[in-house]
């Protein structure tokens, strides 16, 4: 029997959110996953694989929606992609090329760039409510999973027993909060960008900020310790406030000190956790500790291999590791900028910071609040973190970039539109 088009139509849409809801689902409980069930590695690759190749081949043979598919921000995606397959020909080691494709999680960032350019080349049939209520679905489990294993101090294979020690707090044996994911840093990140995804619904519809998810997401941030997710959610509560405070005029003292809260409460709470930090001692936020962090060796081991590989980048075999003054031999990481850089070449890394500095011009000189918060999420985790090391920050980030879209220019903060 022949559907009719507007039965195709919602056909073919219960089929794109199904494939998206099921790709998340595995990207954000994968290392749960190969945790419980050990020797499933190779089949959660054959299942991302065939995700993506069916979504592809679906938006240019069905869909035929590869119109927009070389705009700007595709073409660094397009150019990464050639650079890859150059250092293929000139390496001639498909070994090494896989060795470490599978390594620091770079196979799920081919994943990650592809379903970015499914969520803009198929916004009118993604279902934007479907998609928040499965993402805070994930989000309520993923929560309610962090605080167990964060009580019970037990990843469950998760976390090396070196890792579990390095991320101790100092004199204990308790332990950062590492979530699904084996790592406070990387928890961090998941816990601050789907708190800026959850988020963009409530403000959408005009409402406050505090709800219970959001306040769980909050101390889920703090547990991690990660400094650069707490930057991140610092930035983002005052970008919040200002979004709510927008075009409200002050009126008496009540007002004015409503307005400016969430400031007077970061500086409270950064003067109190400087007495706790100089009273006992939390190495984590001493300053002596921040100043001979191995972060800055770790940059400049990184510059001296995009130095020595201008062109195209360091050879696949090599995991980029040097000297280092104060703790001897580092691997680089830590900062994705200079890894694009030193992996794949200055040319590619300058062509990414134009990018980004040419859109944070823009947003500063059109007053766009929500994509200055969409570039901060990109720039200080970018440049403190390394979220090249990280695809699920980076899936999650595509989300919320396309999601920005919808509050910009004037549109409505109660227009509940689906366009993504």
């Amino acid at each position: 029997m022949n559907l009719s088009y507007s039965e195709k139509v919602k056909t073919d849409n219960k089929f794109i959110n199904y494939n998206i809801s099921i790709f998340i689902f595995l990207l954000l409980f994968e290392i749960l996953i190969r945790a419980v069930i050990p020797g499933v590695d190779t089949l959660m690759n054959i299942f991302k694989i065939a995700f993506s190749t069916v979504f592809i081949v679906y938006i240019i043979v069905v869909k035929r929606k590869f119109n927009n598919a070389f705009k700007m921000v595709h073409m660094i995606f397009w150019m990464y992609f050639f650079i890859v397959l150059m250092k293929l020909f000139i390496e001639s080691n498909i070994n090494d090329y896989i060795n470490w494709l599978l390594k620091n999680n770079n196979i799920n960032f081919y994943f990650c760039y592809i379903y970015f350019i499914i969520f803009s080349q198929l916004r009118d049939e993604i279902d934007i409510n479907k998609l928040f209520k499965v993402l805070k679905i994930y989000n309520y489990i993923i929560i309610t999973i962090s605080f167990i294993l964060y009580m019970t101090n037990n990843y469950i294979g998760m976390v090396s027993n070196e890792n579990m020690l390095a991320y101790a707090w100092v004199g204990t044996d308790k332990l950062r909060m590492m979530s699904i994911f084996g790592n406070p840093n990387h928890a961090g990140l998941y816990f601050i960008i789907m708190l800026c995804i959850l988020d963009y619904f409530r403000i959408k519809e005009g409402k406050k900020f505090i709800c219970i998810n959001n306040v769980l997401l909050v101390i889920c941030n703090l547990l991690t310790f990660s400094r650069t997710s707490i930057i991140c959610l610092i930035i983002y509560l005052y970008i919040r406030n200002k979004i709510t405070f927008k075009g409200k005029k002050n009126k008496g003292i009540s007002n004015i000190l409503n307005k400016y809260k969430l400031l007077m409460f970061i500086i409270i709470t950064l003067i109190t956790v400087y007495i706790v930090v100089d009273k006992y001692n939390i190495y984590f936020f001493n300053l002596n500790y921040l100043l001979t962090s191995s972060r800055g060796e770790k940059w400049v081991i990184g510059l001296q291999y995009m130095l020595t590989y201008i062109a195209i980048g360091t050879p696949f075999s090599d995991n980029m590791s040097g000297m280092s003054e104060s703790y001897s031999e580092l691997t680089f990481s830590d900062n994705m900028f200079i890894e694009i850089g030193a992996r794949f070449g200055i040319y590619l890394m300058i062509v990414v910071i134009i990018y980004i500095m040419y859109l944070l011009i823009k947003s500063i000189k059109n007053k766009k609040i929500m994509s200055l918060n969409k570039l901060q999420l990109v720039i200080i985790p970018s440049m403190l973190s390394g979220t090249v090391h990280f695809s699920i920050p980076v899936l999650l980030f595509s989300i919320y970039a396309i999601l920005c879209e919808d509050l910009q220019g004037g549109n409505s903060m109660n227009d509940k539109s689906k366009v993504i």
